[in-house]
């Protein structure tokens, strides 16, 4: 049993076999993996759920529906918070999502109420960005 190898748990004993170096590293590259799968299930999971949201509506519809107003724009601060998250744990995956910034840019004025959001901006988005969005996550799962 090699000296020095103590557990986190019981501080004053000694692990009877050693974890290396290579497997802590082989675990974290793992758990990076994961995070970024958990980051692209949730832009797909997010993305599906806004696009029921509009489902069968017409602009003029979602114009004048304030609880699905509230709804889409929570659903895009979550969306763009998941590609934030995916900036830090695999900024590879991130650039091959096309408009990726346009999308955290549109969920920082949302949060932090930069502007007021015209439904306009959001109906355009939703019609032309992101089913393209679903499908560049839904690629790396």
């Amino acid at each position: 049993m090699p000296s020095g190898v103590r557990s986190i748990s019981s501080p004053g004993r000694l692990f009877a076999s050693p974890v290396s170096v290579l497997t802590f590293r082989n675990t974290a590259c793992d758990f990076m993996d994961e995070r970024a799968r958990d980051c692209l299930n949730d832009i797909v999971a997010n993305v599906e759920e806004l696009l029921r949201f509009v489902g069968g509506m017409t602009f003029e519809q979602y114009q004048t529906d304030r609880k699905t107003q509230a709804a889409v724009e929570r659903k895009f601060e979550i969306i763009g918070e998941a590609l934030n998250r995916l900036a830090r744990v695999d900024a590879e995956i991130l650039s091959e999502i096309r408009n990726y910034r346009s999308i955290i840019s549109f969920r920082n004025i949302l949060a932090h109420g930069y502007d007021s959001v015209e439904d306009r901006v959001v109906w355009g988005i939703i019609e032309h960005d992101l089913s393209q969005l679903r499908s560049d996550a839904a690629a790396f799962l």
